[in-house]
């Protein structure tokens, strides 16, 4: 299954636009190539950024007699100059006609720097080369220039976003599967599931589940579905290889391969550090007959999606007390914060760890991670547990809430219901107290949706 995708230009996604506006904005793939020449295309992890990137490479191969693109996967750049990327059959194209797709810029383990530095570099010297770079947004430090001038990670690159997958779209994949939409969205709103249907990765992977028997599993438990269904497909296949009690190995397995990736802080392992973690013979060939863990042409081993570690890490972690897990994640020194690399890791944590020990550590010591937690890892059960915790913590102690906290709110899209707008109008109605006043009208006024009671706040 794939989706022909449009992209939009991030400073569009932020503006109070109706979708049908930025629908209307967004740009066909070249046209945006066209019009800006040097692009990031940020997204979520699932939605399709690689898969998006490989169907450029081909669609410009394929439809462009003047360009000539290129694919390559930023997690094995090395401090390398950036023109000797360039394939061999490119080598003496002028570098004006190539078009460099460099997948992942978050992926970089240890080079960063220097690939900014070399991208920048070619840039400079030619003004006119097109390059696109993905990377998960969360690792990218957005560009401002529309408020103070400010760059984003990479000078002069336009960011771009994969635009949201419309609802006729996926139609018309289900009609295309035999399937009636009408139960497929009940079944995705009574699961809670809306919020993943955005995203490439989830939506196809939804529908293969709804396929089984016509329902959906609680958001919650989704990604674990995922697993066992491409699991079952495995063991259907190899099984008189893999012999009882797959699932289970397996499992474990994945989990220590999902954890081990985590802090190396990469989404790869070289075949000497696969033999390493996994030494046992019989336990690598089990491994072998599992689609989810794969060998690259590369001859590096990753998973099939970096969702699928980050979530198996998560499930690692939920076997440790909550004490341990906060000493894995989080940096030492005075005041702990979590990790930049664990925090979608974290953020799996959240949803399957029943510790309110943990949720209470995040709201106190680093509220701002919610926001820079990918929106589709958080159900709304937690999103409200969130907005209480953080709210509940000023209110009850009559301080002052920090900007941060209340942008946290706005940006995660905390408030999820009525029942959030009627607690701060009750706060302002009671008047207990000058800051309670003032923190129920400061988030009150970043909440982008009153659910029905508009007129009530107006008034």
């Amino acid at each position: 299954m794939h989706i022909q995708r449009r992209w939009i230009r991030t400073i569009d996604t932020s503006k109070w636009l109706f979708q049908d506006e930025i629908d209307r904005r967004a740009l066909l793939p070249e046209t945006a190539i066209d019009n800006h020449h040097k692009i990031v295309l940020l997204n979520d992890a699932g939605w399709g950024k690689s898969q998006e990137a490989v169907e450029l490479t081909n669609s410009i191969n394929h439809n462009n007699k003047k360009l000539f693109a290129f694919y390559y996967p930023l997690r094995n750049y090395n401090s390398q100059k950036i023109v000797d990327l360039i394939p061999n059959e490119y080598k003496g194209v002028p570098y004006d006609n190539i078009v460099f797709v460099l997948d992942g810029y978050d992926e970089i383990s240890k080079y960063q720097k220097e690939f900014v530095r070399q991208i920048e570099s070619l840039c400079f010297t030619h003004p006119k080369v097109n390059i696109v770079i993905t990377s998960r947004t969360n690792h990218y430090k957005l560009s401002s220039n529309h408020i103070d001038g400010q760059n984003g990670s990479i000078k002069g690159f336009e960011e771009f976003s994969l635009n949201r997958i419309r609802n006729s779209e996926i139609e018309t994949l289900l009609i295309k599967e035999s399937i009636d939409p009408k139960g497929f969205w009940k079944q995705v709103y009574d699961q809670e599931l809306s919020g993943l249907m955005g995203n490439a990765f989830f939506i196809i992977n939804i529908i293969e589940i709804y396929k089984l028997n016509y329902t959906l599993p609680p958001r919650i438990q989704i990604l674990k579905e995922i697993i066992k269904m491409s699991l079952y497909i495995d063991t259907e296949k190899f099984k008189y290889i893999l012999g009882e009690e797959f699932e289970y190995k397996i499992f474990n397995l994945l989990e220590i391969l999902g954890y081990s990736l985590e802090c190396i802080e990469r989404n790869f392992l070289t075949e000497g550090e696969y033999h390493i973690i996994i030494s046992d013979v019989e336990q690598r060939k089990i491994l072998s007959c599992c689609s989810l863990w794969r060998k690259g042409v590369d001859n590096n081993y990753s998973f099939a999606h970096n969702n699928f570690g980050e979530y198996l890490a998560a499930r690692f972690l939920n076997n440790l007390t909550t004490d341990e897990m906060i000493s894995i994640v989080s940096t030492k020194g005075m005041k702990q914060q979590v990790k930049k690399s664990w925090f979608n890791t974290v953020a799996f944590s959240l949803m399957i760890n029943k510790d309110k020990r943990l949720f209470d550590w995040i709201v106190k010591n680093e509220p701002s991670l919610i926001k820079q937690i990918e929106d589709s890892r958080l159900t709304d059960e937690l999103k409200r547990n969130i907005f209480n915790s953080q709210l509940g913590y000023y209110m009850s102690r009559r301080l002052w809430i920090p900007y941060e906290v209340t942008k946290s709110i706005s940006d995660s899209n905390m408030i999820v219901n009525s029942e959030q707008i009627s607690f701060l109008l009750e706060c302002i109605e009671k008047n207990e107290h000058y800051t309670i006043v003032h923190n129920a009208l400061e988030v009150l006024g970043c909440s982008s949706l009153l659910f029905g009671l508009d007129d009530t706040v107006s008034n």
